[in-house]
Order: C-alpha cells, then structure tokens, then sequence
C-alpha cells in the first residue's frame, strides 16, 4: 500500500479528485452488429455517446484511456415532459405523474404511454460521471443496451448478449482509433481499458471483462481490462452457474468462472436497494482476488436508481419489488407514496437520507479515484481508496469500505476448512474469557446448516448476509471476551512473520443484523451504545498495545430498513454487511512504547463491548 497512514485519528481530508482539470467535449457515435439470439439474427445498434478530453494533442502521453458505461434496465421507459397528470383509466387509482410503467391492457396487450411523454435514455443517465473522466484525461463511452432488453427482457441470455455488445462496441472504438477522419484517430490507448455498469450492466461488464481477460488475444486483441466498477449489479450470471454446479461435489471448475483474478474490481453497493436488495454485489466481491487490490463501498442512505440520472423513481420504498411481484398497488407519483389494499401504515423503510446529487458525487468522486489509479496509475487515489485520506464533496460516514491488496498476509481468513481452532498460517486460536467463536459462510442462504451455528443471526426465514464468505462470529455470550490468533516466526517464503514494525492491521468487522432495529432493547440491547471491540497486539514478552475500533473510526451500525413482513417485501431486510477497519502501526507503538513490535507472537481480539450483540469477524490481514 503505498499510502500516507492514519494515526488513530479522523481521516484528514485530500480534496476532490473528480474536480475537472481539462475541458472536455462529447460526440455520438451509431453503427451495426450481428447478434444471434436463440437461434435467429439480430441487426443491433451499437451506439452511444463518448466524452473526451478536448484537445488530445496537449498531452504528453499522446493516448488516452479507455471506460465503457454500461447502463441497466428501466424500471419505467417514458416520462412525462408536462406540468400535470394524466388520467389513465386502466390503472388502479387512474392517475399517473411522472413514469410511465409498462402495463397490460384487456387481452394481455401492453398500453402505450401516454400522447407526448418521452422514451427514457438510459444510456444518458451516466453523462455527468463521462463529463467528470474526460475531464481527466480519460475518454469515456456510455452504450445503450435497450434493443437487447427489446428482445430478451430478463435472463441469463440477456446478460450475455450484454456482454457481446459491449464487446462490439469496444471493437467499432478500436476501428474509430484507426480513421484518420475521426476525431479520436490515434488517441486512444486500449492497452489502458476500463469498464462501468450499472444493475444488470453492472453484471454485463463483469462477464465482458471476463470474457475478454480470460480469452486474451482471441476476444478483442489489442485490449486490457485494467479494472472494472460495477454499480449495484445483478447476479443472473451467478446465479445460473451456481445453480449448474449446485450438485457438485468439487466445485473448482465453478469457481473459475465466477472468480474475478484477472482485473482490478470494485463495486458500489446501495443499503437501501428496493430493486437489487439483496445486494448480490458483496458475492463477486468475496470471491474477487485483489489484483492488485478489490473494494466494495456499502452505502447507508443510497438506493438503486439514483446513480442513473434520468431514473427518478425512488425505489428504496420497494415500488419495483411491489410492481414486478404483481401486488395490487396504485402506485402516486405525485406524492411519492403507495395506496394498496392493505394497511402497511408504520411498515415502510425508513426515507432516504441522500438525495440524487449525493449518489452522482459518491459515484463521481470514488469512480474517478479509481479509474485514475488503475488506468493512470496514480497511486496517490489509495489513499481515498482505502479511506487514509477523506476526500470532499461526498456524505464520507455514510460509505463502508472493504477492501483487500495483494501480497498481504493473511492471518485468518477462515476459508481451509480447518476450524475455528486453527488459522490460515497453520497457528493455533485460543478462546478465553466466555468468548464462543464459531466459523460461519456470510451468506443469504445455508443449505443444511450444522447446529452449532449461531440462530440468533437469521430474520425470518433469511440469514442477513449478503455475500459469500466463511468468516467468524461471536455469539451473544461474548463480553469481555478474549479471541487470540498466533503468529508463527517464519513463512513458507522464509519471511520474517513476526516483524511488524513498519506494518498494519486490517480486519473485516460488522455488528450482526438480526433484522431488527439496532436499538432493539428486547434483545438486551442499550440504544445509547455502539457496540466495538479492541485489536491487540502482543509481542514475545507478553506486552500488548490495543486499539479500540472507536479510534480507528468505529463500528458501523446496521442499515435500518424498516420492521420486516412476511411475502416479497424482503427489500426491507436490514442486513449485515463487513467493512474493513484499518489499524496503523504507529498507534500500537504510541498507546505502549514498550511493545516490540519486531517480535509479534499473537494478534488479539477482545470483545470487551458495552452490550451482547454479536460480532462477525473475516481477513484479518497484515499489510
């Protein structure tokens, strides 16, 4: 990491890395392409618009990077360009404000919008984040996928023929590089290639990454994916290998086309997601190798449609859930609320608490910070990367980060299948104190879960993690108590293990969500507390430093989204989902000059914590 640490104190900020250093200019571009959709031929366009630095030639690299935007599926297609509503008679409540959503009238047969509302571009929305890259020197290509969503409304198909057009339309850029009469003649550098989705785009870039990274000189010559954002992605893709692997024994094969190990990845994921609200994002994340580093940002306060400009629905009230299940709703634009036959008075999640302008200055601020360290190799961007350095313009307590870099060493990720009592480096784990520790997969559902583990972490019928990790949790009986990791003194490598002087801590942390408010005092629960943990550092002597999470930021608390109900409101799940807490080195050394720390023995959890809540625990790293 080559990063300025913190020490122990509030991240300071580091500016605004999307602030505009050049002017920029945008052109739109429209071709054809072949697509065979079960089994019959498509004439597709490929077209979009592209943003670009406005005088190429001034620089002294005299190419450019690279990004394709990839936009998602429209909740609704038009809107309403007037000052008032329409009346339309086949819609329950017959008043419709502001989105036109697709309807079925007498016989099954779609209604048309109505007379002048406007065709929503999707592939658009994204211009503000084009404008923001060009304006650092990276030009940026926003395509619009809605003729496939034409043909294959839903599906593992749909995905994939996503992913064919984004690889088509990189090729026709490739072809623009090669005409002396364009504008871009010569100025772009494949060689430096990024990608951004959003919701099913979000899944689309990550398999035309894929595509493109594993079939390297046969798929797109010439280009390198160095690094890939995806945007509250889908998981049809996932979901479909899965469930083609599900009956498997040895499931390497399907690993291997779910790992991301072949370009950098980051993904941004909403905590108040009412379309994608099982955030199937924090999945690719878990299993993505760090090459060489990956991020998840878990957002409070942020839905799913926001990022996308012209989407203006606010979905976090779960009106897509309601929509796509066929409950009978009646849905008023013009107040933001739902009528149904119902009462779910007091059952709704909680408002947003970031409006449109955060969710693009959130997207704008982190994505350039990304881009421009994977694809200009500005390593100064990790220092808002991995939240050293607060950067400004964004809501910064809002966002939990997880990340991972290469070559860290990792004490205990709980992934061998070794126990709770053994960690990665081959050490033993001690628990003392009442401390009850058991290995657990972070994830939405456990088929067949053994008895030791922890009940108290399932709402409803649903566990509350999101991803897919095996990690540790602290059971409720776990004040003051202790959970010590030994260090062995060498590696396989023959490194030194134990020589942390010039080394930090990470750790994966979240206080466990069982579904209810986080203040819940039936469940012993004090609302004024947040609940926390020390890291310990203990040398060969016995002297230990602690920090307490409190210093290193604090515990995040669990997104609450409302009192959870039976059937398809699962969008108001609150779930638990880990952010990684740093620990600087020097603040071990500054809370006690005594400890040695080039001569670690054991690293020490203790869960001295002002109430019972549990704690999961996951890559505790030295880097």
């Amino acid at each position: 990491m080559t990063t300025s640490k913190s020490r122990c104190e509030p991240p300071k900020s580091i500016g605004d890395p999307s602030i505009p250093q050049i002017p920029a200019s945008n052109v739109d571009y429209h071709t054809k392409t072949k697509i065979v959709v079960e089994g019959k031929d498509y004439d597709i366009d490929v077209e979009g618009v592209a943003y670009y630095p406005s005088d190429l030639t001034s620089y002294s690299i005299p190419k450019a990077p690279i990004v394709f935007v990839a936009h998602g599926k429209s909740f609704g297609t038009h809107l309403n360009p007037y000052d008032r509503c329409d009346k339309i008679p086949s819609v329950k409540g017959g008043t419709l404000c502001e989105l036109w959503v697709p309807l079925l009238g007498p016989g099954n047969k779609p209604l048309s919008p109505p007379t002048g509302w406007k065709a929503i571009d999707s592939y658009k929305g994204f211009e503000y984040f084009q404008e923001k890259l060009a304006k650092q020197g990276i030009i940026s290509v926003s395509l619009n996928l809605d003729r496939i969503d034409d043909i294959l409304n839903y599906g593992m198909s749909n995905m994939l023929n996503k992913a064919k057009l984004i690889i088509a339309s990189i090729e026709y850029f490739q072809q623009l590089n090669k005409k002396p009469q364009h504008v871009l003649y010569n100025h772009i550098n494949f060689e430096a290639t990024g990608l951004v989705g959003h919701s099913q785009g979000g899944e689309a870039v990550i398999v035309a990454a894929q595509n493109i990274a594993t079939q390297k000189g046969q798929v797109l010559p010439g280009v390198t994916i160095k690094g890939v954002l995806a945007i509250a992605p889908m998981d049809l893709y996932w979901s479909t290998i899965y469930q083609a692997f599900a009956k498997q024994v040895n499931k390497s094969e399907m690993w291997e086309f779910l790992k991301i190990s072949k370009f950098t990845f980051m993904v941004i994921l909403p905590a108040a997601d009412g379309d994608v609200h099982h955030c199937p994002g924090a999945k690719y994340y878990d299993v993505a190798v760090p090459n060489p580093f990956k991020i998840q940002l878990y957002v409070h306060g942020a839905n799913h449609n926001y990022f996308n400009s012209n989407w203006t629905i606010d979905d976090s009230l779960g009106i897509t859930d309601i929509v796509r299940n066929n409950i009978p709703a009646y849905l008023d634009y013009s107040t933001g609320k739902i009528k149904m036959p119902f009462d779910l008075s007091g059952k709704l999640p909680l408002p947003l608490d970031l409006n449109r302008d955060n969710h693009q200055q959130i997207l704008s601020v982190y994505g350039c910070a990304f881009f421009r360290r994977m694809l200009w190799d500005d390593t100064t961007m990790e220092n808002i990367l991995f939240h050293v350095r607060r950067p400004d313009g964004v809501k910064f307590d809002n966002i939990h980060l997880s990340f991972q870099v290469m070559n860290a060493m990792t004490v205990d990720n709980h992934e061998e299948n070794n126990g709770i009592s053994v960690n990665s480096l081959g050490e033993l784990t001690i628990q003392k104190d009442g401390l009850k520790a058991n290995e657990f997969l972070f994830a939405q559902s456990i088929p067949n879960p053994p008895p030791n583990y922890p009940v108290k972490v399932r709402s409803k019928d649903n566990y509350t993690f999101f991803g897919y990790s095996k990690g540790m949790i602290t059971d409720y009986n776990g004040r003051n108590g202790i959970f010590i990791s030994n260090i062995p003194p060498k590696g396989k490598d023959g490194k030194d293990y134990r020589d942390l002087s010039d080394k930090d801590v990470c750790i994966r942390v979240a206080e466990v969500s069982i579904g209810d408010p986080p203040d819940d005092k039936k469940l012993g629960f004090k609302s004024a507390n947040r609940s926390g943990f020390e890291l310990c550092l203990i040398d060969d002597k016995g002297v230990e430093s602690c920090i307490h999470s409190d210093a290193v930021g604090g515990l995040s608390r669990p997104y609450y989204r409302g009192k959870v109900i039976d059937g398809d409101y699962k969008f108001m799940i609150t779930k638990t989902m880990l952010e990684t807490m740093l620990f600087p080195h020097e603040c071990f050394k500054r809370n006690n000059p005594n400890l040695d720390a080039s001569n670690i023995v054991s690293i020490c959890i203790r869960t001295n914590l002002l109430d019972t809540r549990p704690l999961a625990f996951d890559d505790l790293q030295i880097v």
